[in-house]
């Protein structure tokens, strides 16, 4: 054992915060810069001759470039377990909101992303999926089915800082909703009691009626999209149907100059209170007696969208479900376009450009260190956390100014 194991931390640390797309790069780039090295603990003599001379015999022309390989690095930063991996991941959202930048009242955001991968991954998961084909002399498309293998990603965010506040990679044919009450738990605890998480939004993937209860019952305000077969869905078209909606306009400007144009866009929504045809929605002590005739469900509200910037839905329009109030609908609505932060501000721009999909081995303890250290340093507000918590004076700083913080660094 040459290395301990924070120096292999650090250094895959920088790799994730530099870019890296691939484990190869790195001799050229980090291995054999001599300031980089020395920050992580290495010297230059370790940096210009390697650790061992092991294998220097068989050197014809290439050089040595850096202390130790990169399927060295790989192969001893996957040793980390899962469940250090997220310990070091919820330690790290705790020293951000010590910071205090994560108080108060807070919209939350909870979703997925697949990350597929070659099935030659060992541990993988399989999900089988269909998609539409093209085949030839015919003129209607066909639809085949295939299966897709990886892992996914979950993911809860703070919506205004666009930070994960806790998260969990599972198999990629997990079903996601099993994991909502789980993860606003870890997510309520990371906090502490300098904020509390008041709305969640949610897609129809955490649909289920009783983990919703019990969102509810911890006093949280949630926003999920109903299934068009759900009875509680097609009650709220109906219903809406007979109701006069709120309408919000605004004018959007196109082209420049004289070739200019204003275009008014108007917004629909109707707001429905009290349905009790979720029959899943209650304790599951209530929710058992759903099939009698005499069964009356928990009451619920929705906001059915009848128009939205001009366009009318094919069908009778989407329905958002809500325990919060629905007086004014556009406070619902809005709030549930919250989701697109952790579609495009997490997810897509994990993916590229950092590289999110692309794992230093074919393992899944690769998967699971790969995806754990790139969601915890994506945001330069993690990146402040690493000084801190590499520091040691993290723990303090929320009863301390900035100037009066002493940098030092450990040996070793």
């Amino acid at each position: 054992m040459l290395v301990p194991t924070v120096q292999f931390v650090l250094l895959y640390m920088l790799k994730v915060l530099f870019g890296g797309q691939s484990m190869n790069e790195l001799p050229r780039w980090l291995f054999s810069n001599v300031a980089l090295m020395e920050l992580v603990g290495f010297n230059a003599r370790q940096v210009e001759e390697g650790l061992t001379k092991r294998g220097d015999a068989q050197r014809t022309s290439k050089q040595k470039q850096g202390p130790l390989s990169p399927q060295c690095l790989a192969d001893n930063i996957s040793k980390l377990t899962a469940e250090q991996l997220e310990r070091l991941f919820n330690q790290m959202v705790q020293c951000v909101v010590r910071w205090g930048l994560l108080d108060g009242q807070r919209i939350g955001a909870l979703d997925g992303s697949k990350l597929p991968t070659p099935k030659s991954y060992a541990g993988c998961g399989k999900l089988k999926q269909t998609r539409s084909v093209k085949v030839k002399g015919q003129k209607e498309r066909a639809t085949e089915e295939y299966y897709l293998y990886g892992w996914k990603v979950l993911a809860l965010i703070d919506v205004p800082m666009r930070l994960p506040l806790a998260m969990k990679v599972v198999k990629i044919q997990e079903y996601e909703g099993r994991w909502l009450v789980p993860l606003l738990a870890q997510a309520q605890e990371n906090r502490g009691q300098r904020g509390h998480i008041s709305t969640i939004v949610i897609d129809r993937g955490y649909l289920d009626g009783e983990d919703l209860w019990q969102v509810h019952r911890q006093r949280i305000i949630f926003v999920v999209v109903g299934k068009a077969h759900m009875a509680v869905t097609q009650d709220a078209q109906a219903l809406a149907k007979g109701e006069r909606g709120q309408v919000r306009e605004r004018v959007v400007r196109h082209g420049h100059g004289k070739t200019a144009r204003e275009e008014r866009l108007r917004t629909e929504l109707v707001g429905i209170e009290g349905l009790t045809t979720y029959d899943a929605y209650g304790d599951p002590e209530q929710t058992q007696y759903a099939h009698r005739r005499d069964y009356q469900g928990q009451p619920i509200n929705a906001v059915v969208v009848r128009r939205w910037d001009n366009r009318v839905p094919a069908t009778d329009g989407t329905v958002y479900l809500t325990n919060g109030s629905v007086r004014d609908p556009f406070v619902v609505f809005d709030r549930y376009d919250g989701r697109w932060v952790i579609e495009n501000g997490l997810f897509k721009e994990g993916k590229y450009p950092w590289h999110l999909g692309r794992f230093p081995k074919r393992t899944e303890a690769a998967v699971v260190v790969h995806v754990h250290f790139t969601e915890a340093f994506h945001g330069p507000v993690y990146r402040l956390s690493l000084v801190a918590s590499s520091t040691g004076y993290c723990s303090q700083a929320a009863d301390r100014e900035p100037s009066q913080f002493e940098y030092h660094t450990a040996e070793g």
